[in-house]
């Protein structure tokens, strides 16, 4: 369901999904309007629909003012379902833990967090701010309020200039998560787009992309890290090239 359009960020250098688009949050009219659309859309086909997701990109950077009237009203449209949304981790931190408990409280269940890399330097490549630190304690202060979280990280981001350190930085990350049974840690092959501002940056520093088999070594790597440091938390690999945005 959409709560808002675009993401509040839309400067990181791989993703181009929203440019061209200013970010903007739907009122609770506008968001009702909607419910009902997707609800009569859906017609009995929404009997099979077992949750509710909240788009689009950064959707619960929102202020709980303004949030959680919009998840009342998702969940009156579709009663019994929980919902998950998206934030990242420098949008997700204006949030303390005691608000996002109140999300959970009027039904959010999953938060996706857009992580990447646990390797700050590529982070700053990427133009995406924050630290793996600080997604460490993000994500602390998500399941202190008792919400599942999904983490997403990328394999093959950074080419062959931050390979081996994006691999030790987001395996020791992986390890500090406090993740538990039901979480996921979401490994997502990294796609070049052509014409992208990333592929450009990536011409102008001589950084070579990664090969289908090096990019395939990160994602066991980082796998076999969840699987040492959390039994029990899936990992699970994301390809966008499955999905229409």
């Amino acid at each position: 369901m959409q709560a808002t359009h675009g993401c509040s960020w839309n400067r990181c250098t791989f993703c181009d999904f929203y440019r061209g688009r200013t970010f903007r949050a739907r009122t609770p009219e506008e968001f009702a309007a909607h419910a009902r659309a997707v609800r009569d859309l859906l017609g009995g086909g929404a009997l099979l629909r077992r949750r509710i997701f909240l788009a689009d990109g950064d959707a619960l950077v929102m202020s709980n003012t303004r949030l959680l009237p919009l998840l009342a009203l998702a969940r009156d449209a579709f009663p019994g379902r929980p919902v998950g949304g998206f934030v990242d981790v420098f949008a997700g931190q204006g949030k303390v833990s005691a608000e996002w408990a109140d999300l959970a409280a009027a039904g959010l269940e999953r938060v996706q967090v857009g992580i990447e890399t646990g390797h700050d330097p590529l982070l700053a490549w990427l133009d995406k701010p924050g630290s793996a630190a600080q997604a460490r304690d993000f994500v602390a202060s998500l399941k202190a309020a008792r919400l599942s979280v999904s983490v997403i990280l990328l394999c093959g981001a950074g080419g062959d200039r931050f390979g081996r350190r994006h691999v030790e930085d987001t395996a020791a990350l992986i390890e500090a998560l406090p993740l538990a049974p039901g979480d996921v840690v979401y490994l997502s092959p990294f796609i070049e787009r052509p014409g992208s501002a990333y592929a450009a940056r990536s011409r102008a520093d001589g950084v070579r992309a990664l090969s289908s088999e090096e990019i395939e070594a990160q994602h066991r790597a980082l796998r076999d890290a969840v699987r040492r440091a959390h039994p029990g938390v899936k990992a699970a690999r994301y390809d966008i090239r499955e999905f229409v945005y």
